[in-house]
């Protein structure tokens, strides 16, 4: 118990140093990004310069690309990224569980303080076994199943009607939705595309910043959405962007020109 206690103390801490990690790593990212911006941007105009031997983009494309594979500190730049964004993930990953952990731990409390004032013992027990056990997400949604159950009672056949009346009401309600919001109450925001790449799904993750503030965020996307995001990389065009939003980033609903 006084561990539990602990632990739901101690844990908002944590996530805000994890937190606070993230955005260091995040600002890490993006300079290591624009200084390896600098170097395509000087090695494309070491190119273009040469109009004799690079005379078409075609050509300078390709010679580009080869200097740039032969530029060691350009290459070291990239492996410096790729270290960067998995570590960048690994703390998103420990993030996303610690607040699990916490979550759990503030409902087994709440759970134990209203079975306390109730004088639920059956739920009292019940979460004090857990408690000396390992958390489990199944034990506590057991434990919240249980606290929310009255006791036993005799059930009219008027009541049962009703409650799978109003069941089926909400089912209904769901599926004529599709279970999500409207994209008009979706937030928006405007970014400006500071790089974008393409896994082998085909679905988009680009790295963006939030005009009008310091906020750097990945916004993933898929199709047409992915392409915009893509076109609009290094650019410096802004975008607006509606969004849901998701433990690593946004996914983006709707990609048009701001």
């Amino acid at each position: 118990m006084e561990t539990l206690i602990r632990r739901a103390i101690e844990l908002p801490g944590e996530i805000e140093r994890l937190i606070s990690a993230q955005a260091e790593k995040k600002d890490r990212i993006y300079d290591l990004i624009q200084q390896k911006r600098e170097i395509e941007d000087e090695t494309a105009g070491a190119v273009a310069s040469d109009r004799q031997r690079y005379p078409n983009e075609e050509s300078r494309r390709a010679e580009i690309t080869r200097r740039l594979r032969g530029n060691e500190a350009y290459q070291n730049l990239e492996e410096q990224i790729k270290l960067a964004r998995r570590e960048l993930v690994q703390l998103e990953a420990t993030a996303g569980r610690v607040q699990g952990e916490l979550g759990a731990a503030n409902a087994l409390l709440n759970l134990l303080a209203a079975s306390i004032h109730s004088g639920r013992n059956d739920v009292e027990q019940l979460v004090m076994n857990i408690l000396d056990s390992t958390l489990t997400p199944q034990q506590i949604t057991q434990a919240q199943t249980t606290s929310e159950t009255p006791a036993p009672a005799a059930e009219s056949n008027t009541n049962a009607s009703r409650r799978t009346s109003q069941a089926r009401s909400t089912r209904n309600n769901r599926r004529a939705t599709g279970g999500q919001s409207s994209e008009d109450d979706l937030p928006e925001a405007q970014v400006k595309v500071l790089e974008a790449n393409i896994n082998e799904r085909g679905n988009t993750r680009a790295w963006c910043e939030v005009v009008g503030s310091q906020q750097r965020i990945a916004v993933f996307a898929k199709n047409g959405n992915g392409e915009r995001l893509r076109a609009a990389a290094g650019t410096g065009r802004t975008l607006k962007v509606k969004y849901r939003e998701l433990d690593a980033g946004w996914f983006a609903v709707a990609v048009t020109a701001a």
